[in-house]
């Protein structure tokens, strides 16, 4: 067995695996990371939704969550941001 197909299962989710079992090569840099108060997944899509300017759709089919739970997400950190 191939190494994609054996470690498929850990690359699902990552933005790194699409639905489509091809490679999506989006770098994300680790700046984006630095404020703790963000989840990981909740700073990969402000990333993605501000930097990158994809939306909610494509964020959801990169990371293979659903939609409205990016959304969520997408606010949640807003919020957070806000709050400071």
């Amino acid at each position: 067995m191939d190494p994609i197909r054996k470690n498929r299962k850990k690359l699902v989710g990552t933005g790194v695996f699409s639905r489509k079992n091809s490679f999506v090569n989006i770098p994300v840099p680790t700046y984006i990371f630095k404020n703790r108060k963000f989840g990981i997944l909740e700073a990969v899509i402000v990333y993605l939704k501000e930097e990158k300017n994809l939306k909610f759709r494509e964020i959801a089919r990169i990371l293979q969550r659903d939609e409205r739970n990016v959304a969520t997400l997408y606010h949640r950190a807003k919020k957070k941001e806000a709050a400071k």
